[in-house]
């Protein structure tokens, strides 16, 4: 009986790029999976704060209706975020003349890598 060798080549070969595509799949999943991570909580964040103001600003409006002082403007702010609201009276009436949410934004035209074309 001959016996022929086995040759573990090819195979050790295609099992080592199976496991080095592995690995990179599951350090890119893993590194996808904190960056929505973080975007989530910034997000929920921001949710949150809008939230507060808009509470702020619908206990705003009803204040000043129970109070009697149907005309008036307030500006709340929370975090780098405004709240506008606005009130005027119509007649027996009263409605929302405004309700503007704003964000601070800074503008920062330095980019540290970037060629400023000088």
């Amino acid at each position: 009986m001959n016996k022929q060798p086995l040759r573990l080549g090819p195979l050790a070969l295609l099992l080592a790029v199976v496991a080095i595509a592995m690995t990179t799949m599951a350090i890119l999943t893993f590194s996808t999976s904190r960056a929505d991570y973080a975007l989530a909580r910034k997000f929920a964040n921001t949710v949150k704060i809008r939230y507060q103001l808009e509470e702020e600003g619908h206990r705003f409006v009803q204040d000043s209706i129970e109070s009697g002082n149907s005309d008036g403007e307030t500006v709340i702010e929370k975090d780098g975020y405004s709240l506008t609201v606005g009130i005027a009276s119509e007649g027996s009436q009263v409605r929302i003349s405004e309700w503007k949410m704003t964000k601070q934004w800074d503008y920062d035209d330095t980019i540290d890598d970037l060629w400023q074309g000088e």
